[in-house]
C-alpha cells in the first residue's frame, strides 16, 4: 500500500513544476500517460515513410516496449507546415497536457514536433520541464528522462530542421516563379469552360466542349445588355448546373433526379471578369511570408506575373474590355470610384437579427449615394429580402425598408416594452446570478465526477503495474487492461472535454448577461442605437409584407415572459421604396 501511495503521490504530483528528469518525475512506478503527436505538412517533398499512419505506428511499436507507459491518445496535423505551432491537433495536445491528461510526449523524429529552432527549444527545454512533461523523439533516441541526453546534439538537429524548412520554402518558390513564367498553370480547379493537360512538361489550359460554348454566350447578352440577373434566369432556363454542381455531377445540364440551382450574380461576374477567358494567364496574386505559410497576403498588381498567349482564348479581346467598360461604368456610378465611392460605408446595425417573415430568411442591407440640394452627399441604407427575387425557387412577396425607418421603429418600441414590462434591473441581476450559479454548480458536479474517474483509471493503473513488476500478473494481463484503460480514457476525455465547452458557454453567458444589464440602465431617451446595445436587448426582428413587424427581446425571455410583438403600420411603403424618409431603392424613387 507504502508503495502505491507512493507511485499515485510521484504521478500526482508529476506537473508542479518539477523537471522531467526530477526523482518526483521519474520515480519507480510512475506509469506516464502517453499522447503520440503526428504531422505531415503540405510539402510534396515529404518521405513516404513519414506519412501519418507511419508515425503514429512507430511511436506505438516504441511504447508497446515501455511498460511505465499508457497510451492516452493520438494528435494529428495533416497538411499543417512545422514553422509554427498555430495547429490545431498541437493544441488539442497541449491543453491534454494543461489539464494533466497528458505527461508524455511521443514524436517520431524532431522534424515531427517543429520546424523552427526556437520555439521547439523553447518547448522541449523550459515549458515540458516545468509542466513535468517527458518527451521522447524516437529515432532521434531523445528522452527527456535521461540525465546524459545531448543537448547540443538536439539543437542542431532543430536548427538544421528550420534551415531544411527555409530552404524547402525558397526552392518552391523559386519553382513556381519558373512555371509562371513559363505560361503553366499552378492553380486547383481550371476556370469554367477550361480543363488542364500536361503538355510537353507544362500545363496547359484546354478549352472544354459545351462549357467554353456556354461562356461566349454569357459575354455576348451581357455585352449586348442583359443583366447579370438575367443571364442567371436564362442559365436556369437552360437547365444548366452551376460550376460546382457541374464538377460533381459530370455533366452541364440537369439529368433526372438531380438538383438544379440558381446560378448567383456572383459567379457569373467572376466569370465575365477573368481575363484568362482572352488567353490571358494572372498568377501570383498572393504570397506566403517566407516559408510561414500561415501570412499569406495579397501582392500589388505590379509584382502579378502575367503572360497572354498562354492558351486559346474562349472570347475576343473586343468583347471581353467592351463587358469590362460596362462593369467599370457600373461601379463608377455606384460605390467603387463614383459619386458613393468616397463615403465609407457604416457598419450593419441589425446584421444577423433581421429576418423575413415569409421566408425566415436574414434580409440584406444594400446602399447607394445620395447628392443633397446643398451639395452634401450621404449614403442611404436599406434592407430586402433576396427571396423576393430568387430564381427557380419560391419566391415571397417584396418587402423592403429604410434603415432609418427601422432605426426610428426599434427605439421605440424598446422605450415602450421598457417601460411596460417591470423589469427592474437589481431583479434582472439577481435572476442572472441564481441561474448562473445553479449552471455553474452542476457543471462543477459533473467535472468532479470525471476527475474522480481519472484518478480512479490511475490508480488501478499503479496498482496493476506494481503487480506487474512484483510478477504477480503476466505481460498480457498488463497489456489487455492497457488497451481497455485507453478505450475508457478516450470516453472520458470526450465527457471531459463536453463539459469544458458546457463551462464555456455558461461564462459567456454571464459576461452577455451583464452586457444586457448594462445596455438596459444605460439606454434612454436619447440613447443612439448601436450595435453592442442591439445584440444586447433584442434577439431578433421579424418583418412580414403586410406591414407588421415583431421585435423579440431578450430582457423578457430571461424573466419568463413570452416574446412581444407590436404592428407598426407606419413602417413601411409600398412594394418599391424602403420608407418614408425619402430614400429609394436601386435608384428609383420611394
Amino acid at each position: 500500500m507504502k508503495a502505491r501511495d507512493t507511485a499515485m503521490d510521484s504521478w500526482r504530483n508529476g506537473t508542479g513544476g518539477a523537471s522531467a528528469g526530477s526523482p518526483a518525475a521519474g520515480g519507480a512506478g510512475r506509469v506516464y500517460s502517453a499522447g503520440i503527436y503526428a504531422r505531415l505538412s503540405v510539402e510534396g517533398s515529404e518521405e513516404k515513410n513519414g506519412s501519418i499512419e507511419n508515425q503514429i505506428a512507430i511511436a506505438k511499436a516504441y511504447l508497446e516496449r515501455q511498460p511505465d507507459m499508457v497510451l492516452y491518445g493520438c494528435y494529428t496535423d495533416l497538411g499543417k507546415t512545422g514553422t509554427n505551432f498555430r495547429r490545431e491537433g498541437f493544441q488539442r495536445l497541449m491543453a491534454d497536457v494543461r489539464m494533466q491528461r497528458v505527461d508524455c510526449v511521443i514524436v517520431k523524429d524532431f522534424s515531427r514536433f517543429g520546424r523552427n529552432y526556437i520555439e521547439t527549444g523553447n518547448y522541449i527545454q523550459k515549458i515540458f520541464p516545468f509542466l513535468g512533461v517527458r518527451f521522447i523523439s524516437v529515432t532521434d533516441g531523445f528522452d527527456s528522462r535521461d540525465e546524459d541526453t545531448d543537448d547540443w546534439s538536439m539543437n542542431l538537429k532543430n536548427l538544421a530542421n528550420e534551415l531544411y524548412a527555409r530552404d524547402i520554402a525558397v526552392k518552391v518558390k523559386s519553382a513556381r516563379k519558373a512555371q509562371w513564367e513559363s505560361g503553366s498553370y499552378t492553380g486547383g480547379i481550371p476556370p469554367y469552360g477550361y480543363r488542364a493537360e500536361w503538355r510537353c512538361g507544362i500545363k496547359r489550359l484546354v478549352t472544354e466542349e459545351g462549357t467554353s460554348d456556354l461562356v461566349k454566350e454569357m459575354y455576348r447578352r451581357y455585352g449586348e445588355g442583359s443583366s447579370l440577373k438575367e443571364i442567371a434566369a436564362w442559365l436556369y432556363g437552360e437547365t444548366v448546373h452551376r460550376p460546382t454542381e457541374y464538377r460533381r455531377f459530370g455533366h452541364m445540364r440537369r439529368e433526372e433526379g438531380e438538383e438544379l440551382r440558381a446560378w448567383t450574380e456572383g459567379t457569373i461576374r467572376l466569370i465575365l471578369t477573368n481575363p484568362v477567358y482572352i488567353g490571358c494567364l494572372v498568377q501570383g496574386r498572393t504570397c506566403g511570408k517566407a516559408y510561414e505559410k500561415g501570412k499569406r497576403h495579397a501582392v500589388p498588381t505590379e509584382d502579378w506575373t502575367v503572360r497572354e498567349g498562354t492558351h486559346e482564348a474562349i472570347v475576343p479581346k473586343e468583347l471581353f474590355f467592351r463587358v469590362a467598360d460596362r462593369f467599370e461604368g457600373q461601379a463608377k456610378y455606384g460605390s467603387q470610384s463614383g459619386r458613393s465611392g468616397r463615403m465609407p460605408q457604416e457598419a450593419d446595425l441589425f446584421r444577423g437579427i433581421l429576418f423575413c417573415g415569409q421566408c425566415g430568411r436574414g434580409m440584406a442591407r444594400r446602399s447607394h449615394g445620395k447628392e443633397l440640394g446643398s451639395g452634401h452627399k450621404v449614403r442611404l441604407y436599406g434592407y430586402y429580402c433576396r427571396q423576393a427575387s430568387g430564381i427557380g425557387v419560391p419566391c415571397c412577396e417584396s418587402i423592403s425598408i429604410s434603415c432609418r425607418k427601422l432605426t426610428s421603429l426599434v427605439k421605440t418600441a424598446l422605450r415602450q416594452e421598457y417601460a411596460i414590462s417591470g423589469v427592474k434591473a437589481e431583479d434582472l441581476e439577481k435572476c442572472f446570478e441564481k441561474a448562473a450559479a445553479e449552471r455553474r454548480r452542476g457543471l462543477e458536479q459533473e467535472r468532479r465526477a470525471a476527475e474522480k474517474a481519472m484518478e480512479d483509471g490511475r490508480r488501478r493503473g499503479s496498482d496493476l503495474y506494481l503487480r506487474y513488476r512484483n510478477g504477480e500478473i503476466g505481460r498480457e494481463a498488463f497489456q489487455e487492461w492497457r488497451e481497455k484503460e485507453e478505450r475508457q480514457n478516450g470516453k472520458r476525455k470526450a465527457g471531459q472535454e463536453e463539459i469544458d465547452r458546457k463551462m464555456k458557454e455558461t461564462d459567456a453567458e454571464a459576461v452577455r448577461q451583464k452586457r444586457l444589464l448594462r445596455a438596459m440602465l444605460a439606454f434612454g431617451e436619447a440613447s443612439p442605437l448601436s450595435r453592442d446595445l442591439l445584440a444586447a436587448l433584442v434577439e431578433k426582428i421579424v418583418v412580414w409584407p403586410d406591414r407588421r413587424m415583431q421585435v423579440f427581446f431578450r430582457f423578457r425571455s430571461l424573466v419568463g415572459a413570452s416574446a412581444v410583438s407590436g404592428d407598426f403600420c407606419n413602417g413601411f411603403t409600398g412594394k418599391r421604396g424602403f420608407g418614408g424618409s425619402g430614400e429609394t431603392q436601386g435608384g428609383g424613387k420611394a
